[in-house]
């Protein structure tokens, strides 16, 4: 079946200037032109989805070129797949690795952010449910200082630790 750039750009979510890249560097090659139009087969959609799936797993373009070239004397190169494969794969983990603790970090913030919402709402509640609020907080020589205004800004500015605030007399 043949297809058109504007085709490959719909499936691939590519621009059409990608795909014309790919085919510049060698990446798709074979590439049928007619009245200045280019026309795909199944075998560069096949290409495609490799480049996109070598592409998730963070190769370089070079490298994919360089697998594609390798690839077309498997027998004398097989060992350089192979090898070019588990580097990649150790780059790959790498990269997971990376990501899954700035996903951990971001959780802990989403955390403390959720956790001091819900602390404020409950401060507040409890200022507002008493006739004459006394708020105070623990400054660093241990003695209680009074918390006249009650914000989050407040509370990460100066990080004041809930644990140490004191309702006074509500």
């Amino acid at each position: 079946m043949a297809y058109t750039i504007t085709d490959l750009s719909k499936m691939f979510n590519l621009p059409a200037s990608t795909i014309r890249y790919y085919e510049k560097i060698g990446l798709l090659e074979n590439v049928e032109h007619k009245n200045s139009h280019r026309f795909y087969d199944d075998s560069h959609i096949d290409r495609l989805n490799a480049i996109e799936c070598f592409k998730k797993a963070l190769l370089p373009l070079d490298e994919i070129k360089l697998f594609f070239t390798y690839e077309k004397d498997m027998e004398n190169n097989s060992e350089k797949i192979l090898e070019m494969m588990r580097v990649q794969e150790s780059k790959t983990i790498e990269s997971l690795e990376a990501l899954k603790a700035g996903l951990e970090h971001i959780q802990k913030k989403i955390y403390f952010y959720i956790s001091s919402q819900e602390a404020l709402f409950f401060l507040n509640r409890q200022v507002l449910q008493c006739q004459a609020p006394h708020l105070f907080f623990r400054s660093k020589d241990t003695s209680l200082q009074p918390l006249r205004f009650l914000s989050l800004k407040f509370l990460i500015d100066s990080s004041v630790p809930f644990g140490l605030l004191d309702l006074g007399n509500c």
